[in-house]
């Protein structure tokens, strides 16, 4: 029987492939509509994270540590959608 730690690790990973699924396809449709409302809407994203990203520097070695999510709405759409496919499955 599967832990929930597995579960729950293994639903972060698909709602990360939907989101990577959703900003893929996000991008192409606003290819296919130039110009328009619709580019505006499907290629507008929100961005939030680490900036400028963390450093540790300890002279002989140095860390640096950032990181970025970018969100529009066909990548939250893919969310849900994977998300839906994934506790009916």
């Amino acid at each position: 029987m599967a832990k929930a730690g597995d579960n729950a690790a293994m639903l972060f990973v698909v709602m990360l492939f939907g989101a990577l699924i959703g900003s893929v396809l996000g991008e192409i449709l606003g290819l296919l509509a130039p110009g328009g409302l619709a580019e505006k809407i499907l290629t507008r994203s929100i961005t939030f994270g680490l900036d400028p990203p963390g450093r540790i520097d300890l002279k002989i070695l140095t860390f640096t540590l950032g990181f970025s999510f970018r969100m529009n709405l066909i990548s939250l759409l893919g969310i849900f959608l994977a998300t839906f496919i994934y506790k009916k499955i």
